[in-house]
């Protein structure tokens, strides 16, 4: 029989949902603060808040959150979204249905700084009396996360935590949980996760001193997987593994594999351990439109099938390709790349509103350039233009299109898997 998870994954490993009478067990070890990170963090297919349209740019204007019912999907909230004119602050609006009607219930604020890291996330209940923030800390090149500060507040109790990334060896770091909750007379210092990196990818991360639980993540490193945690958008194989002190042995648990057609994920399968074989537990599908993500179906398990469950339906602000056709396009656009995720190679089409110096460059998510793709005087009209990353590591970058003499400049993601 598969073993039981363990209950406790830092803020990095929000993107997995612990379960089982031994997570209750170890409740005395849990944080709350921690287990409401998870619940912030996580992407799993009951999570009703899209807590980060992200620095993963695609132009959502709204998605609806479906469930499956007597054999017909009926929509259970919406989503709009919004965004300042750099695109650094988005704003969420959740809104419940109720009968024929939808009323909202929340408003969730995020805001990016000038490399597209997550640096706040603010919910607040309508009706008032409720708010949840969180603030990202980064060392000074934005190379690691430093600390990230954890406030809760329904007007009656109040949480703080503060999780701490403190390097602990060259290719390690140890994860430090400051916590203060005054209504439950309760405060201390949870010390003893540890994250490894290797070549600068994160490797491990393993649970307490006593290394119970270990996650092993492939291509990534520390500072990506907190963003991925935050958008619907980014995938990766994850493999998972419990340790028994009677046998001192590591068994597996679980693992998270990608599926892809024309280098565009169209499935990630969800696998337990049971005994001595890998058996299905849940999957999300992907669909497609326009190069874009336009369902994202979640299915359980059940004996030797899948049953629908929940599934989030996109919207896209207006894209330019109607426009990409006109010999004089009205202004300065530039569209997402397609295929988006790539590998190795993806189109970026834009148009320019007159003739001028146009740039279009390549930067990491660190902010340095990695090439310029078009940096001379372009005549008005809609171009495309190829970007080969290879050589690149697999990861999240962005296409800057920009005419400096009319200080119009325009910025997008994409993201390379390989």
């Amino acid at each position: 029989m598969k073993s039981t998870k363990i209950g406790v994954i830092c803020v990095l490993l929000g993107l997995l949902l612990s379960t089982g009478i031994e997570a209750q067990e170890r409740g005395d070890k849990n944080t709350r603060g921690t287990q409401k990170i998870i619940e912030k963090l996580n992407s799993a297919p009951l999570s009703s808040i899209l807590k980060q349209k992200s620095s993963i740019d695609r132009g959502i204007s709204s998605f609806t959150v479906d469930y499956f019912n007597n054999n017909e999907w009926m929509v259970f909230e919406r989503h709009d979204l919004s965004y300042n004119e750099d695109r650094t602050v988005i704003t969420d609006e959740t809104y419940f249905k109720s009968g024929d009607t939808f009323v909202k219930v929340s408003e969730s604020i995020i805001k990016l700084n000038s490399n597209g890291l997550l640096t706040e996330f603010v919910e607040e209940s309508v009706e008032g009396g409720y708010k949840y923030e969180q603030k990202f800390y980064y060392n000074n090149d934005f190379s690691m996360l430093d600390s990230v500060v954890i406030v809760e507040d329904d007007g009656e109790d109040f949480y703080y935590d503060r999780v701490e990334f403190v390097p602990h060896t060259a290719d390690s770091i140890e994860i430090i949980n400051y916590y203060d909750y005054p209504s439950e007379g309760e405060s201390g210092v949870i010390a003893g996760d540890y994250a490894l990196l290797r070549d600068g990818n994160y490797i491990e991360h393993y649970i307490y001193a006593e290394f119970i639980d270990r996650y092993t993540y492939f291509d990534i490193t520390v500072v990506q997987l907190l963003q991925f945690a935050f958008t619907d958008f980014q995938f990766f194989d994850v493999y998972n593994d419990e340790y028994y002190f009677a046998t001192e042995e590591w068994i597996p648990f679980e693992r998270i594999t990608m599926f892809k057609n024309n280098d565009q994920v169209v499935e990630l399968l969800t696998e337990g351990w049971y005994d001595t074989e890998w058996q299905d537990e849940e999957r999300y599908l992907f669909e497609y439109e326009d190069g874009e993500i336009s369902t994202r179906t979640y299915e359980y398990a059940s004996g030797n099938a899948f049953e629908p469950e929940s599934r989030r339906v996109y919207t896209y602000e207006n894209t330019t390709s109607s426009e990409l056709n006109n010999d004089q396009p009205n202004s300065l656009s530039l569209s997402q790349n397609y295929p988006n995720p790539f590998n190795p190679s993806t189109s970026i089409s834009f148009n320019v509103q007159q003739t001028g110096l146009t740039k279009l460059a390549i930067y990491d998510m660190l902010g340095r350039k990695v090439t310029d793709l078009v940096n001379e005087i372009k005549p008005a009209g809609s171009y495309q233009v190829s970007f080969s990353a290879t050589g690149l590591s697999s990861g999240l970058y962005y296409y800057v299109l920009e005419q400096p003499e009319l200080g119009i400049r325009l910025t997008r993601s994409m993201t390379l898997i390989k």
